[in-house]
């Protein structure tokens, strides 16, 4: 009966779950929900690869992608990619940067994104050239923020084109790790080295989150490499980190070209920052060398080459790629879990095959063993695979045989359904984690 229930709900569409690792967006979409959960899960344990390919390079694969695969027979795990202000020019790309999001989703890369605003008192088109002033000198913070003011109606304006944008992705299912003025504690943009820049960050999630219904975000706080200072100093993220709840991922920029270097410390700091969050490298130059990273500063998540720098020219050689992305800790795309990373998509699947009648309880003797952080999931009688979804369709892993294993925290207590296939037979089964 009770799984009856369930199929009747999951078909209906109406169950709803909330996100072990929390977004801050409470109403996120599935798939924001589904990625930030993903993110925590391989915390410590995986670390994604990721390229930035800018404007309207490519809708798949990029040239920066395509100079990765050469090296590396394989594509980056994330597709990386800007709706700036570089000059009047690219104005025109932001359309074919949505398109080009939406075709990396269908191949399967995890999309992410930043955003070059030129300031507001300034016409959209005046160039990175404009936008790339010192911070301590800017002014009109106050006035941006202010309900209503004539920049503030600007600030509006680009944060409702941005937000059709983000509408139109949600529309097709694409979660975005999206990272707004970034490098804030580096005096480089307006945005930069600010007194009220907690108030900015917050206006501007309040604003796409609330007002704009951008549901499909997970919020990146990304710092620019910094030293060793205070937290009162405006060069530490602590000055400008706005508070768990507008905060989904913390990142870093490391260029080692700058003289920059991936440090323990900074890993460290942005964990405790963030309370456990998961943090990335948002933006680099030479990658870091994953073997030995990973050996003292192992929560890293991901990272993000900028584009530019993928060749041996910025200290990317072709060893450093190979060895790195044949790495067995680095995730590529074509291993990214997708019906765990699309969970619409999924519970689609399910309700196209699925129906009441289909139901079989015959044979399924499924056991569930806990065994300290992982749990087994096992058929007493031979199955050709399944798969173990949680009750809102969210595929949560898939098994080749009649036993898989997973992490405790992808299935806390509760009751899930299996779908296997047995002597070419599909059938459903219900499962319960003590």
């Amino acid at each position: 009966m009770i799984l009856r229930i369930m199929m009747v709900l999951l078909l209906a569409g109406v169950i709803h779950m909330g996100s072990i690792a929390g977004t801050c967006n409470p109403n996120a979409t599935p798939e924001a929900r589904a990625l930030l959960d993903y993110l925590v899960e391989i915390s410590g344990k995986k670390v994604l690869s990721g390229q930035e390919s800018m404007f309207s390079d490519g809708t798949f694969p990029s040239s920066r992608d395509k100079y990765v695969h050469d090296k590396t027979a394989k594509y980056p795990a994330i597709y990386t990619t800007d709706f700036g202000d570089v000059n009047t020019s690219n104005l025109g790309d932001r359309k074919k940067v949505v398109a080009n999001m939406i075709a990396y989703s269908k191949k399967g890369s995890i999309i992410a994104c930043q955003y070059h605003m030129i300031q507001p008192d300034l016409a959209d088109g005046a160039g990175f050239s404009a936008m790339n002033i010192k911070g301590s000198t800017y002014t009109k913070i106050a006035d941006i923020l202010k309900e209503g003011s004539e920049l503030n109606k600007v600030f509006n304006s680009r944060l409702d084109e941005l937000a059709g944008y983000f509408n139109q992705l949600e529309e097709n299912h694409v979660a975005v790790m999206y990272r707004p003025f970034h490098e804030m504690n580096g005096d480089f943009f307006w945005w930069s080295y600010q007194d009220k820049f907690k108030e900015l960050w917050i206006y501007t999630w309040k604003y796409l989150t609330e007002t704009k219904k951008c549901n499909n975000l997970l919020w990146v706080f990304g710092v620019n490499h910094y030293g060793n200072s205070p937290a009162t100093s405006k060069t530490s993220p602590s000055y400008y980190y706005p508070g768990h709840e507008y905060v989904d991922i913390l990142g870093c920029d490391v260029y080692t070209e700058y003289g920059h270097s991936y440090e323990k410390r900074i890993h460290d700091e942005l964990r405790t920052l963030g309370g456990g969050k998961p943090i990335g490298i948002s933006e680099n130059g030479t990658m870091p060398d994953i073997t030995k990273i990973r050996q003292d500063q192992p929560y890293w998540a991901f990272w993000s080459t900028w584009w530019g720098f993928e060749g041996s020219g910025k200290g990317n050689t072709d060893d450093l790629y190979k060895k790195n992305y044949d790495n067995e800790a680095v995730i590529t795309q074509d291993e990214l879990p997708l019906d765990q990373l699309r969970p619409t998509t999924a519970a689609g699947k399910i309700s196209g095959t699925i129906s009441e009648e289909d139901v079989s309880m015959e044979d399924a003797s499924f056991s569930v063993v806990r065994s300290g952080k992982k749990i087994m999931v096992r058929r007493a009688q031979e199955c050709e695979r399944f798969s173990v979804f949680s009750v809102e369709g969210r595929c949560l892993f898939e098994s080749v045989g009649s036993s898989g294993v997973i992490t405790s925290h992808r299935m806390p207590p509760g009751v899930y359904m299996v779908r296997y296939v047995t002597m070419g037979h599909s059938c459903s089964a219900q499962i319960t984690v003590p």
